[in-house]
């Protein structure tokens, strides 16, 4: 079984994020919270993240309809991946190409 709690709070949700996109932090409460174009539909501002939530998260206004996702759900889009791949490499701390991901 894959523990995908364990794999979602030991990625660090925002170094990717800072791979893919240039991030403002919009708010300190509860860890904080960054802001900045979406990497997968290159809309300004409406990609957010929270890297120090209980389980790190993040959202696009129009790519997740507003909707708060976990690490994995943020790789398999930047990836156009599937779970099983991801997860492999999350655990591995092997993750992406962020030049890929622009495509």
């Amino acid at each position: 079984m894959i523990d995908t709690a364990a794999i979602n709070t030991s990625f660090d949700l925002l170094d990717f994020c800072e791979k893919l996109t240039t991030l403002t932090r919009v708010s300190a409460i509860e860890g904080g919270e960054w802001a900045g174009p979406c990497p997968m539909c290159s809309g300004t501002d409406r990609f957010h993240v929270q890297p120090n939530h209980n389980t790190p998260r993040w959202l696009c206004r129009q790519c997740t309809g507003g909707k708060w996702r976990d690490s994995i759900a943020l790789v398999m889009q930047a990836n156009r991946s599937n779970f099983k791949d991801d997860i492999t490499h999350m655990g591995r701390t092997i993750i992406i190409d962020p030049q890929e991901a622009a495509r």
